[in-house]
């Protein structure tokens, strides 16, 4: 303000939090937020009962007029109609100020022309509020992007909430995780965090059922593609096109390319150390994806699935016992998570334990509701029951091949019973036609332990587009 004009100051004192909140049409977080990152002029009010802090209306416009603390954050939309408004009105209030300050200039600038400089200045200020906007919410502007720490807080507790159930890996918290991360893309674009987050929620859709895989996969990538256009380094989504490279398009090169960028770009994403190790352990470089989820672990040692995945490298490393008595553990606090169930019973089975295989495949098909499976299981005990090993696996391809219960059991599964049966090539078709991850599992997966000693199955899985895996030699 001039130093000539008089402030009416009780009319431009604002008092308390809430009053300065509400003068910027904001919540008291943002105007804390404000004070603490981009220098808000709040004055401490020592000593005075009632009012922790105060501050001048008039200083407060001119903060926002002049963008102060922008170095850290640009000017939110809400911001620069604010100050545009503020000035306009400022200088409305300061018709005399202004014939005042002219007055240097020959003869004397009347009230009219006062009024249209007045004008002029604030279309000036509204052009270059334009232009600056335009400039920094462009898509060509990725200095623009939103952080966690800058959204609102309506919109950081959606985020939040939605990073709290999409890690349950439940098709309840996938959905529901789904919907809040929308709201937070709608209410703050170029957030480069929720739409990561929503490339793996939708990654993760696929692999457990709640959406095909050409729709889940070609939703993950786009927004995983929306989320480095935003932010070339943002981690978790480069690690998701990883995942897809590898696991659905099987270009693996391309997808040791993206691992390792996430990696560099944030070595504690846990994230990108597990999927990283997940793609390690199916192309055979077990040694390699043990350290990534060893990593893994460190940074994030209450995920269930990088236990679930420790496990699975185990079992590729042939410790069935130690995969084992790793996902026995995690059940034991888990009894209603899905996925140790599959490969506790690889491990079972690799461990030769077939009664504890059995009671594994009765468990799994009751959690997940299987009928098909269930009397797959039953007619698997019968057959273990009245002749053995060969009677059980005759039975479980029998099962599997039956017209009624075909299509209805999970196509994997039935690639690990025709593998388990010798019926290589039914195997081999089955695993054509699984156009997810578990396709890959046939790299740790026992019942396939025969065929990957087998030149004519590799030539297959080669022709597949599989990373070709042989047994070791025992």
């Amino acid at each position: 303000m001039d130093g000539n004009k008089t402030v009416g100051l009780s009319e431009d004192l604002l008092s308390g939090w809430q009053a300065i909140a509400d003068h910027f049409k904001r919540n008291q977080s943002t105007v804390r937020r404000w004070a603490e990152t981009r220098a808000l002029p709040v004055h401490r009010a020592a000593g005075k009962k009632g009012v922790s802090v105060y501050a001048y209306a008039h200083e407060l416009d001119a903060w926002l007029t002049h963008g102060h603390g922008a170095q850290s954050q640009p000017l939110e939309p809400g911001d620069a109609l604010n100050a545009i408004a503020a000035s306009a009105g400022s200088m409305e209030r300061d018709e005399s100020t202004d014939a005042q300050t002219l007055s240097g200039f020959p003869g004397r600038v009347t009230s009219a022309l006062s009024r249209a400089v007045v004008a002029l200045m604030a279309l000036g200020l509204l052009f270059v509020t334009t232009v600056y906007f335009w400039t920094a919410y462009s898509d060509q502007a990725p200095a623009t992007a939103r952080t966690a720490e800058t959204l609102p807080d309506a919109v950081y507790t959606l985020y939040s909430e939605a990073g709290y159930l999409w890690p349950k890996r439940t098709r309840d918290s996938l959905l529901e995780a789904e919907r809040l991360l929308h709201q937070v893309t709608q209410l703050a674009p170029r957030f480069a965090d929720a739409e990561a987050d929503l490339a793996t929620i939708y990654n993760l859709m696929v692999e457990y059922h709640v959406k095909p895989a050409e729709e889940g996969y070609g939703l993950s990538m786009e927004a995983a593609k929306r989320a480095i256009e935003i932010d070339p380094r943002q981690a978790s989504a480069l690690t998701v096109l990883g995942d897809l490279s590898y696991f659905w398009r099987k270009n693996y090169d391309e997808a040791f390319e993206y691992f390792e960028r996430a990696i560099a770009a944030d070595p504690d994403n846990a994230q990108a150390r597990q999927w990283y190790a997940s793609a390690l352990m199916t192309s055979g470089r077990l040694n390699e994806a043990e350290t990534q989820i060893r990593k893994a672990r460190e940074i994030l040692p209450e995920s269930r699935s990088i236990l679930v995945s420790q496990a699975m490298i185990q079992l590729g490393q042939g410790d069935a016992h130690g995969a084992r008595n790793v996902l026995l553990q995690l059940l034991q606090n888990e009894t209603n998570y899905r996925n140790p169930y599959r490969f506790l019973l690889f491990s079972e089975l690799a461990a030769h334990d077939l009664p504890a295989y059995l009671a594994t495949l009765h468990d799994w098909f009751d959690l997940i509701d299987s009928r098909s499976g269930e009397i797959l299981a039953e007619a698997a005990e019968a057959g273990w029951r009245r002749g053995g090993e060969a009677a059980m696996i005759d039975a479980m391809a029998s099962a599997a091949r039956r017209p009624d219960l075909r299509d209805s059991l999970e196509q994997y599964f039935r690639a690990h019973v025709l593998a388990l049966a010798g019926d290589w090539q039914g195997a081999v078709d089955q695993l054509e036609n699984t156009p997810t991850r578990q396709a890959f599992y046939y790299s740790i997966d026992p019942a396939f332990d025969v065929a990957r000693r087998d030149e004519s199955f590799l030539r297959q899985i080669a022709g597949l587009g599989f990373p070709v895996i042989p047994s070791k030699e025992q």
